[in-house]
């Protein structure tokens, strides 16, 4: 065990962008965990929601917002 010092950290920005559904559904096909369940089960699970996903968005652009967090410390 190592003894970890935690280190403050300023306000840091959040990431926004304008996304068409498509967009939206490409951005989780990159997803680690995504790739796994396709390796695993031989589908494609973002396939599998991705009707009931485009009924509720619509065809219109949605903004997508992304907190950063950031966890610092250094070891003594």
């Amino acid at each position: 065990d190592r003894d970890v010092t935690g280190v403050q950290t300023c306000a840091l920005p959040i990431f926004s962008f304008e996304w068409s559904c498509e967009e939206f559904l490409g951005y989780i096909s990159t997803w680690s965990s995504v790739q796994k369940y396709i390796k695993q089960n031989n589908t494609d699970p973002v396939q599998l929601i991705s009707k009931e996903i485009q009924k509720l968005w619509g065809d219109e652009k949605r903004k997508v917002s992304f907190p950063l967090f950031v966890l610092m410390g250094y070891i003594r």
